[in-house]
């Protein structure tokens, strides 16, 4: 399912580098996905855009599904503490 996440994110945000991770047994799920389109969004608008992506998925596959967006700024700033 992790492989399905990262791929539906890039095949919608191309230049997205994306962590994706199973945190409780197939149905829970960290994801962190950094892009350079979030550079003008608010967060909730970061959230929802990657959130609609997965609107099937979040009827039956996925329970729970931690989101973390950011710039590629944001993710160096973080990286270079």
């Amino acid at each position: 399912m992790e492989e399905h996440i990262t791929n539906t994110i890039l095949n919608h945000i191309p230049d997205a580098k994306v962590f994706a991770q199973d945190y409780k047994g197939g149905d829970h799920f960290e994801v962190v996905v950094v892009s350079s389109i979030f550079k003008e969004m608010k967060l909730i608008d970061q959230h929802r855009k990657v959130m609609d992506l997965f609107k099937e998925e979040f009827k039956e596959v996925i329970h729970a599904f931690s989101l973390k967006t950011m710039t590629f700024e944001q993710y160096d700033k973080m990286n270079n503490k």
